[in-house]
């Protein structure tokens, strides 16, 4: 006799059939219950589907590890996506540094407009200003960050 574990079911096996399940239920009792035919069905399935899943991972990674090719390839997709993150974080601190030279009152708007993604008329209520005047303020801002970018990019 053996004991596997399935799905969270210790399950007893006796020359290849599997006999009883045991499980905790809800208050820590343990519960032994002996299995039917279905129920034997059963979990013999959910075993091969463990299995099935088992051997997709193995296959995979041995595929990746036995492949020299593939695996730089798999190495380098993540170092291009740890390097795309720092250039992200590289612009979005540019971009930071140019929102706030821009004038005072305008720099606070365009900031919360851009980088917080606050509305207008949220703005606006902050500020106890129009939302005409928070939009005219904040449309000027992204029309010079717009102008420095492009000398930036190109």
């Amino acid at each position: 006799m053996k004991k596997i574990i399935i799905d969270g079911y210790e399950i007893l096996v006796d020359n290849g059939v599997f006999t009883t399940a045991t499980f905790r239920d809800y208050e820590g009792n343990e519960i032994c219950i002996e299995l039917g035919e279905k129920m034997q069905v059963e979990f013999q399935e959910r075993r091969r589907e463990e299995f099935r899943n088992n051997y997709e991972n193995r296959k995979h990674i041995d595929t990746y590890l036995k492949d020299d090719y593939l695996f730089d390839s798999k190495i380098s997709k993540n170092n291009n996506l740890m390097e795309k993150e720092i250039i992200d974080e590289d612009f979005r601190n540019f971009i930071i540094k140019e929102i706030k030279k821009l004038p005072y009152p305008q720099n606070k708007r365009v900031y919360m407009s851009v980088i917080d993604r606050y509305s207008y008329i949220k703005i606006a209520e902050i500020e106890g200003v129009s939302d005409t005047a928070i939009r005219h303020s904040v449309e000027r801002g992204k029309e010079k960050l717009q102008e420095k970018l492009k000398k930036f990019l190109y």
